[in-house]
């Protein structure tokens, strides 16, 4: 029928990726995975549930977004001034420029995980690569000055990344979304309790992140 998209296809070197993001996915959260029962799925449905049948912890129906915004909001009062956080209070009002680096990884210590939130300037970034790029093509004509210019590049790349101060997401509600789909256990009151259903969600939205998929178009896509 006309308008009705194809359901996608794992062949080829699609599965290799998502091979990759499996193994990383298991190492992650050190899961004993067995090939030969991975081998045979015949289905992503089928594939999330024996990844999720390796995870023992307890089972509770609790909301763990819920639980991550206490936690984190608990832990914003003791570094800010803010009073009244809301998953709608900016981050960029709760840490000010001048101190943000060092608040921020104070927040990470009290919560035991990184939340790799802080990036560099776009406009730094854009330098960066196309003084990259200029460094490449020079590499063609005088090798020496090219070494040299690339030498100076990596010192101004480790300056430029020690010093970023950009925040990835915008506000509280959004880093708690990050902290969930990044650290899931570690957001939860009780890191040895999980929500089964939450939990599949998470695992769905990691792989179709990692193979450059919709949640959907990954659910429904097949095995070549």
């Amino acid at each position: 029928m006309e308008g009705v998209k194809e359901p996608f296809v794992f062949k080829g070197f699609q599965y290799e990726d998502l091979d990759y993001a499996i193994e990383n996915f298991v190492n992650e959260y050190d899961l004993p995975l067995d090939p030969k029962k991975l081998a045979e799925v015949r289905n992503v449905a089928e594939m999330l549930d024996l990844i999720v049948s390796y995870f023992k912890q307890e089972k509770k129906e609790d909301c763990t977004s819920q639980q991550a915004f206490y936690k984190l909001r608990t832990i914003l009062h003791k570094y800010t001034n803010e009073s009244d956080i809301k998953p709608s209070t900016r981050l960029e009002e709760l840490f000010p420029k001048q101190n943000r680096i060092e608040n921020i990884n104070r927040v990470e210590e009290d919560l035991g995980f990184k939340l790799h939130i802080l990036k560099m300037k776009d406009d730094v970034v854009t330098i960066l690569v196309v003084t990259f790029l200029v460094l490449f093509v020079l590499l063609f004509f005088t090798t020496l000055y090219a070494m040299l210019g690339g030498v100076i590049w990596l010192f101004a790349y480790k300056v430029a990344e020690d010093y970023r101060k950009e925040f990835k997401v915008e506000t509280v509600g959004e880093l708690v979304k990050l902290m969930v789909e990044k650290n899931y256990f570690k957001s939860r009151r009780d890191p040895n309790t999980m929500n089964e259903k939450e939990l599949r969600e998470m695992i769905a939205k990691y792989f179709a992140d990692c193979l450059g998929l919709e949640r959907e178009e990954f659910l429904n896509a097949k095995f070549g």
